[in-house]
């Protein structure tokens, strides 16, 4: 199974009243990659929250059960670290363009739940729940904008 998320990718963005958006664009492939479910999801820190963000890149996820018997997918690498490359500097980790303990979980209505986890607006979290396996790839990518040229069409 493949989840691929598109930061900013979302056709219809869900902005909440904190400013908060699930503006990610967040699809799940099965086996023989056929589209089998989308949403929309967040993928960068809640406002006002100082942290790191995911960098595009291809991930492994992992079901977890939190400990209060909440289902969390933990983002790692693929030879299972959970310290992950970010586009930014986080100030959580002394400024290293790193951030640890990213999840695809649910996200709430009155802010996105997130410090830079990968966030489900509540209403399609069980939906995503069904739909994943207890393991699988993560792949983020930026959107591209409508100027940018695909750098593997001038070279073909």
């Amino acid at each position: 199974m493949k989840i691929k998320i598109t930061k900013k990718g979302a056709k219809k963005p869900i902005i909440l009243a904190n400013g908060d958006k699930y503006d990610g664009l967040f699809e799940v492939f099965d086996d023989k990659e056929k589209l089998i479910l989308t949403t929309n999801c967040n993928t960068d820190p809640t406002t006002g929250y100082a942290g790191g963000e995911i960098a595009p890149g291809e991930y492994i996820y992992r079901k977890r059960v939190r400990v209060n018997g909440t289902i969390v997918y933990d983002i790692l690498t693929k030879d299972g670290s959970n310290i992950l490359p970010s586009v930014k500097p986080n100030p959580n980790h002394g400024g290293a363009k790193i951030i640890q303990a990213v999840q695809i979980h649910c996200g709430g209505r009155t802010w996105d739940g997130s410090h830079g986890c990968i966030t489900i607006p509540p209403e399609n979290w069980a939906s995503v729940k069904q739909t994943l396996e207890n393991s699988g790839t993560v792949q983020i990518i930026e959107k591209k904008n409508k100027d940018e040229k695909d750098e593997n069409k001038d070279n073909a």
